[in-house]
């Protein structure tokens, strides 16, 4: 069986010398790098030693032949398909490494410079907002806190107004017994009994409710002097709290504004430039594989040529 095949002029020599070639796996390229090469080819060497039986070396790697030409022939292939083929492809490369170019201005050293000097600047800028929001938080605890503290001062200040509607109701109710008992002992006639018609006799002993009372309005009043001034202090101190929680507010809200108007706006505007940058680089670097990859085609026109190939 007549196959044919494109080899270097070495391997020509070599089945000329010792009428047989077998496959260097460390010179190919694509099987010594390319797993899944490597494994599509290790696919096809079992399918062979199905259908054909274990190769006289043992394991080897199969050459790639052609039994029929481009065109379905049995006869010596025209390879020149194969350079148009490759030639094509370094067009498409040119093309595309053209269209590349003219997203970036090429210089790398610039552009990486470039970005180090955001990425140093959008690691100040984040710090800062996260001195802020940390701030921001603090304050906000403070706040909270504080508001806590105007509930309970407001919930005290209702009950003391409570308390304080009692007391002067009980001062009132005993303020009448002893105000009465006083107008009673300034009446000159004797007061009738309305049942006998006889004079009441005011005894010593039915006096005693009269002090009890007066005693009591005495404590009664000053329990409601004492809980004035309770209600004056808290209401002096719930007054310094929302003073306090203003000022705390004002300054989150300067924080806030801060961060809105300069900060985040400025964080964004670096992140967009890095990532400009960040394409840049890749584009660079995408240049550099078409350039690798123009170079290892343009290698394979000169060795198709170096063959003969026209």
């Amino acid at each position: 069986m007549i196959v044919w095949t494109m080899r270097p002029y070495n391997v020509y020599l070599e089945i000329m010398d010792k009428g047989e070639f077998f496959c260097n796996l460390d010179l190919s390229i694509n099987l010594k790098d390319d797993n899944d090469f490597l494994r599509a080819y290790h696919w096809m060497i079992q399918q062979m030693i199905k259908k054909i039986g274990v190769p006289s070396k043992g394991e080897t790697y199969p050459i790639w032949t052609w039994y029929r030409s481009h065109d379905y022939k049995h006869q010596r292939p025209d390879f020149r398909w194969v350079r148009d083929y490759i030639s094509g492809q370094i067009e498409m490369a040119e093309d595309k490494k053209s269209r590349l170019r003219q997203k970036s201005n090429g210089n790398e050293p610039k552009i990486q410079t470039e970005l180090d000097n955001l990425t140093k600047q959008l690691d100040e800028v984040s710090a800062l907002v996260t001195d802020k929001l940390t701030k921001s938080k603090g304050l906000f605890n403070q706040m909270s806190k504080l508001n806590d503290n105007l509930v309970a001062a407001d919930v005290t200040l209702s009950r003391y107004e409570s308390v304080k509607g009692q007391y002067v109701s009980d001062i009132k109710r005993l303020s009448f017994i002893v105000d009465g008992e006083v107008a009673f002992e300034n009446i000159e006639e004797p007061l009738l009994c309305p049942v006998c018609g006889q004079p009441v006799i005011n005894v010593e002993s039915e006096t005693k409710h009269v002090e009890a009372a007066q005693k009591e309005l005495s404590r009664t009043l000053a329990l409601l002097n004492d809980l004035e001034q309770a209600t004056s202090s808290l209401a002096e101190e719930k007054l310094s709290l929302q003073k306090r929680y203003a000022e705390l507010e004002k300054e989150s809200d300067a924080i806030q504004i801060k961060l809105n108007e300069k900060l985040y706006p400025r964080l964004d505007k670096i992140k967009t430039a890095e990532k400009d940058y960040r394409e840049q680089i890749e584009v660079v670097s995408k240049v550099k594989v078409f350039d690798d990859l123009l170079g290892k085609r343009t290698s394979k026109i000169n060795e198709l040529t170096d063959e003969g190939i026209p």
